[in-house]
Order: structure tokens, then C-alpha cells, then sequence
């Protein structure tokens, strides 16, 4: 009997396997045992993707019970790009899992949760803008938000690249790693007010060519809105790259 040859993916099947016996799949939140992933159903529920929530019809900001536009929008001062959302509340296990993902390197997360966001693109009430000759909402490239190259070699991974590209094996887009760059290290937004944030984030982001955008629709990706601030720089640096379209969608928002 011919004797089946023993290759490198017949060795990583064996060791996957016996990993799985040693340490079986578990909910990283919970800990409870998993056939697969890295998130159960009941962790996800307690999530509450596409919860309603108050948001500025113009550009996805929160606001408060009675205003239909933020601020910044009721006085003319509207973002360079064209709609923000964000999937989530940052609350509870999805604060959770966003931290773990982030912070802790539990890079298995962002599968389950670039599935949320891909999702939530067909949502029917989710903006319908750019749509392409079948109705459906379409982008000629997704673009995660970058980080700066000394943050990217202390974490060692860009969490919002992760999450996109989920995003773009679900829906079938085009992912640009390269077109947008953070060209400048920021203090962490966390404990800065609205102002702050604003005047921090300016001239952070730039295109790594002159009209390396031209004439594309770009759909920017974030792990959490706030205010708008970082993705509101990047927009401009799109559209200064010849973008026509930038809309922007974060896995969650608050924060």
C-alpha cells in the first residue's frame, strides 16, 4: 500500500486538532464551550448591534432626545464625509470584546464582529448612499482607519483593519491597506473633551499619493465612534485625494 505522503498542512491539521482537545473552543467572553468561534450567541445578543439609538441625520453623531441634526451640523460645520454609523453601543460585552481585541491581542474576535458590521450594510434602514445600478449599497474600496507606524509596531496589528477585512470577504469589496496614511503620532483621544479631540486630530492623516482616490466611493472603517474626530480627518484627506464618496461605518459608537 502506497504510503500518503505527510505535507505541512497535514501537520498543522493534526496540531489544530490536537489543540482542540487540549484547549476546546470557548466564548471569550463568557467562557463557555464553543463547537467554533470565538463569541456565542447569547454573548453576541447581549450586544445589541443595530439597537436604536438618537443620531444626527447628517452625519451619525449622537444627540439628545428632540434634535434631529448634532451641534456642529445645526450651525453649517458639517464633516467632509457623506454618513456615519456606528453597529453598537460601546457598553457592556461589546466594550468587552473591543478591549480584549485591542488591547489584549484576542485577534479571533474581530472575525464575529466584522461579521456584525457586514451585516448591518444590508440592514434596509441603514443610508442607501452610494448604491450601484442594482440598488444595493456599494463602495469601490473599504479603508481602515490607520494607526501611526510606531503605534502599529508596539500592538502589532491595526484593529480596525482586521474588522475590514472581514468586511470585505463578506461583501466582496476591495480593501486599501496602503492609500491612507497616519502621519503623525496623536495623544489618545480617551480623555479629551470634543474640542480637543478636534484640534489633535488635525493633519494627522494624509494620502500616500496625490489623487490615489480619484473618482472612488470609500467606505472608512473605525472600531468606535465618538466624535467623529479621527474619521472626520481621514474623510478629508480621502476627498483631498479625489474621493467622491466617503461614508463611514464603526463597530460601535459612544465611548
Amino acid at each position: 500500500m502506497k504510503a500518503t505522503p505527510v505535507t505541512p498542512n497535514t501537520l498543522s491539521l493534526v496540531w489544530e486538532g490536537l489543540l482542540d482537545l487540549l484547549y476546546p473552543p470557548h466564548c471569550l467572553l463568557c467562557r463557555q464551550r464553543l463547537e467554533e468561534g470565538a463569541l456565542c450567541a447569547a454573548c453576541l445578543k447581549e450586544m445589541q448591534f443595530l439597537a436604536p439609538y438618537r443620531a444626527c441625520d447628517r452625519c451619525g453623531v449622537g444627540v439628545s432626545v428632540g434634535d434631529t441634526l448634532c451641534e456642529p451640523c445645526q450651525k453649517g460645520d458639517f464633516p467632509e464625509f457623506e454618513w456615519s454609523f456606528g453597529v453598537g453601543h460601546y457598553s457592556g460585552k461589546l466594550r468587552r470584546a473591543i478591549h480584549l481585541l485591542k488591547y489584549e491581542e484576542r485577534l479571533a474576535l474581530a472575525e464575529p464582529l466584522g461579521k456584525q458590521i457586514a451585516r448591518a450594510l444590508e440592514a434596509p434602514y441603514f443610508p442607501r448612499i452610494p448604491l450601484n445600478a442594482m440598488g444595493r449599497l456599494e463602495f469601490d474600496r473599504v479603508v481602515p482607519v490607520p494607526l501611526h507606524s510606531s503605534r502599529y509596531r508596539q500592538r502589532g496589528f491595526n484593529q480596525s483593519e482586521r474588522l475590514a477585512q472581514v468586511v470585505v470577504r463578506e461583501r466582496g469589496w476591495q480593501l486599501d491597506t496602503q492609500g491612507l496614511v497616519r502621519v503623525r503620532a496623536t495623544r489618545s483621544q480617551a480623555n479629551l473633551d470634543k474640542p480637543e479631540r478636534k484640534k489633535n486630530m488635525v493633519g494627522a492623516f494624509e494620502a500616500r499619493t496625490p489623487r490615489c482616490f480619484e473618482g472612488q466611493s470609500v467606505l472608512l472603517i473605525d472600531d468606535v465612534l465618538t466624535t467623529t474626530a479621527t474619521v472626520g480627518e481621514c474623510a478629508k484627506a480621502l476627498k483631498g485625494a479625489g474621493a467622491t464618496v466617503v461614508c463611514v461605518v464603526g463597530l460601535s459608537y459612544g465611548g
